[in-house]
């Protein structure tokens, strides 16, 4: 590995690489490239809160975040973007106590999502966070819809980069754990489990930056972890925001392989 660091610059740099041998070599390199500045250079400016679009989706009110957010019990963690119709998932509404989801327990209930407990289970809930519960069974079968997902679907004002970042973690011993996943596009880019021995999830940190256009999705997905029982409350927390302070934030390009 070769890096630089501390080189200023305006507009571009160019990087040659010099190898010394005796002998005829073929060597296979990948260049990045990583961009920074001083505080106030240019800002990550948030737009969108998972949060705030429960909120919203329960209330039946318009959502001021930019995007659209959609919350929906599926039968798969690789919700694509071309699973938006057929019967491999169900949208979320409203089943009462400000949740989306959770209507049934003993013949396997949906997932669900809320901005409060959805158990009686004294879980501490922070001012951004929702508490997310994949769907269960109390008889030992699994739920029609096993995966609880929230996804954000951008529009235009929010086509340019774009950055990820939050949390997930499950508390309680109860349950048989989860499994977290983050899609852009049915592209996984974020995976954690629970330990299968205690069935918790510390506090996992995500922090994902890519480039978006209209229509593009990012779902954030609870699983069961291939198990049935209830009681698998999570908290989930998670912001998108934009890249700020630039003239034309859409010429950004981010590519990657």
């Amino acid at each position: 590995m070769n890096l630089l660091d501390v080189i200023p610059f305006n507009e571009s740099l160019q990087r040659d690489q010099e190898i010394i041998s005796d002998n005829d070599q073929s060597l296979t390199m990948q260049v990045a490239l990583f961009w920074y500045g001083k505080y106030g250079v240019a800002n990550w400016k948030p737009i969108a809160n998972v949060r705030d679009g429960v909120e919203a989706t329960i209330k039946g009110a318009r959502c001021n975040d930019l995007g659209k957010w959609q919350f929906i019990g599926s039968k798969t963690a690789q919700l694509g973007k071309a699973a938006r119709t057929g019967s491999r998932w169900k949208n979320l509404t409203e089943a009462g106590r400000n949740r989306l989801g959770l209507n049934g327990t003993s013949s396997g209930g949906l997932p669900a999502i809320a901005t409060t407990n959805l158990f009686n289970d004294g879980i501490f809930i922070r001012n951004d966070d929702v508490t997310v519960s994949p769907g269960r069974s109390a008889n030992g079968s699994p739920s029609k819809y096993t995966y609880a997902v929230a996804r954000w679907i951008a529009d235009l004002a929010c086509a340019g980069m774009i950055a990820v970042n939050g949390s997930i973690l499950k508390l309680t011993a109860n349950g048989d754990g989860v499994d977290f996943h983050i899609l852009v596009n049915g592209v996984e880019r974020y995976s954690v489990a629970s330990s299968p021995v205690t069935h918790l999830l510390p506090e996992s940190f995500f922090d994902i930056a890519t480039v978006v256009k209209k229509g593009d999705t990012v779902d954030f997905v609870l699983g069961d972890n291939r198990g049935h029982a209830g009681g698998d409350e999570s908290i989930l927390r998670a912001t998108i925001s934009v890249f700020d302070g630039l003239e034309d934030r859409a010429a950004i390009k981010l590519q990657s392989n």
